[in-house]
């Protein structure tokens, strides 16, 4: 393991042009886990670039934890850290073994390859929907107009959320997600006040779904028990 200087892999200028193939192959050619610098954040970070490495980090949660300073290389404000820690614990992205899978079997019933196949008609219509939509124009803003578009309608289609509320998420998720980034986010306040918010509609759905069910992965999360604990007591009281 030793320091790279060549690029900052966490750079979004560092793919305006596609996979940087070369620089990778000399990241690789100094170690299988490298430390890096990321001038953007002034946050260095090390570089699982390797087989052997990530094999390493995935079998030792305890050692390479999630949940101890998240999945995401941000730094928490001072005074911030309490409230930053409760959203880790319930992300489960932000999950460790065995937690997470613990969490991850309660929903695992509705994303079998039966459940899925069956969702084949109805994400080949919103394909063609989607390319309809933006092939008479000639022009497009890719990403949100095409990229995004069909992964985020069947996720949402999955948990019951109707498809007109798919803008918002998609605004959300991205503030959630890329609180770093000026063209997006402004502060993690700001990404912070957008998970409340998506909590906020997951409270609603939930209530919603006790009613008039029609999501299974919702109805396993209202109904599904994490060490004979309700997750609903959790996630949705």
């Amino acid at each position: 393991m030793s320091q790279c200087p060549y690029i900052n892999l966490l750079g979004l200028d560092t793919y305006v042009n596609g996979m940087p193939y070369a620089e990778l192959a000399k990241i690789r050619a100094a170690g299988s886990m490298v430390k890096m610098d990321d001038p953007e954040n002034g946050v260095p970070y090390w570089a699982v670039v390797k087989r052997d490495a990530l094999d390493y980090v995935s079998q030792n949660p305890t050692l390479f934890s999630s949940n101890e300073q998240g999945p995401f290389p941000t730094e928490v404000p001072p005074g911030q850290e309490e409230i930053n820690q409760i959203m880790l614990d319930n992300f489960i992205i932000a999950m460790d073994p065995p937690k997470h899978m613990k969490y991850r079997k309660v929903v695992r019933d509705a994303f079998t390859p039966k459940a899925v196949g069956e969702m084949e008609p109805w994400l080949r219509q919103h394909a063609k929907d989607i390319i309809d939509r933006v092939a008479a124009r000639g022009e497009c803003e890719f990403v949100e107009e095409v990229a995004a578009e069909l992964p985020l309608m069947a996720i949402l289609e999955i948990l019951g959320v109707p498809q007109k509320d798919r803008k918002q998420f998609f605004s959300w998720t991205n503030i959630m997600a890329f609180a770093d980034d000026p063209d997006i986010a402004t502060s993690l306040e700001e990404a912070q006040a957008a998970s409340f918010e998506v909590i906020a509609y997951a409270m609603a759905l939930a209530a919603e779904q006790r009613k008039n069910p029609t999501s299974t992965a919702v109805q396993a999360l209202l109904n599904g028990e994490v060490e004979g604990e309700k997750m609903s007591e959790e996630l949705f009281a």
